[in-house]
């Protein structure tokens, strides 16, 4: 259990959800269908692993405390914005771990200090 920003985050699980439709697109989020192909989707369980290609932090929000956000794009192909918890050096060659919290996705950057303790 590690404290960032005021949370408490558990260790995050290792496994996602994801949707993959007959011809290979992988997307995070549910879709009526693929929205390239109209295929149809289907769940698949996924290592929670990623690359963080590109991120920015927000230094003025409505709790007065910076946000860094990221898109990390799974190796199955599917990209998603994050929230970016813990050290990342930020060149897009980051590997992250990626985990799902009350519907919102976040990444733990893999540096010394965003290791999590089991």
């Amino acid at each position: 259990m590690r404290r960032y920003s005021g949370h408490i985050i558990h260790k995050p699980s290792t496994w996602l959800t994801l949707f993959r439709c007959d011809t290979g697109h992988l997307y995070f989020y549910h879709h009526p269908s693929c929205p390239d192909c109209r295929g149809r989707l289907r769940p698949v369980r996924s290592r929670g692993e990623g690359l963080l290609v590109s991120h920015t932090t927000i230094q003025i929000t409505p709790t007065g405390e910076s946000v860094s956000l990221g898109i990390v794009k799974h190796k199955g192909g599917a990209k998603t914005l994050c929230r970016i918890i813990g050290e990342t050096r930020g060149n897009g060659r980051d590997r992250v771990s990626i985990f799902q919290k009350d519907g919102l996705y976040y990444v733990f950057g893999r540096s010394k200090r965003a290791k999590i303790r089991r």
